[in-house]
């Protein structure tokens, strides 16, 4: 029991899939900020095409990363058969809860450039 909490810090800094036996964790497939970007771009504008202009990428380029994310959750985001596009009951969760990641993600950059700020501030 020790080994494999010892080996986890170690296995986090690989992007590619690490197998050990005992502890088979695929890493290439979390959700990333980019991602949630895109989803909530989509419940903003109600579509994929104004989405994908907005977040300056193509429309399948955001298609995919979108699908990718619901793949990995096992669920559907957004109802694709509505025109405009409409959040399904669980994707509605998932905005709310991205739209949150995103403002703390946002503060966390803030706090790091504000504390570069006061680093090369001169000294009074």
């Amino acid at each position: 029991m020790q080994l494999r909490t010892a080996l986890l810090p170690f296995v986090i800094f690989y992007s590619y899939p690490l197998y050990i036996p005992y502890l088979a964790i695929d890493f290439t497939n979390i959700m990333t900020t980019v991602q949630l970007e895109y989803v909530v771009a989509v419940d903003t504008h109600r579509s994929f095409v104004t989405a994908a202009e907005k977040c300056f990428v193509t429309q399948p380029t955001l298609s995919m990363q979108i699908q990718k994310l619901e793949d990995e959750l096992s669920v559907k985001i957004f109802d694709r058969s509505k025109l405009p596009v409409v959040p399904t009951e669980i994707g509605s969760a998932i905005i709310a809860q991205a739209r949150i990641i995103l403002k703390e993600n946002a503060r966390i950059r803030e706090i790091i450039a504000d504390r570069k700020r006061k680093c090369r501030a001169p000294s009074k």
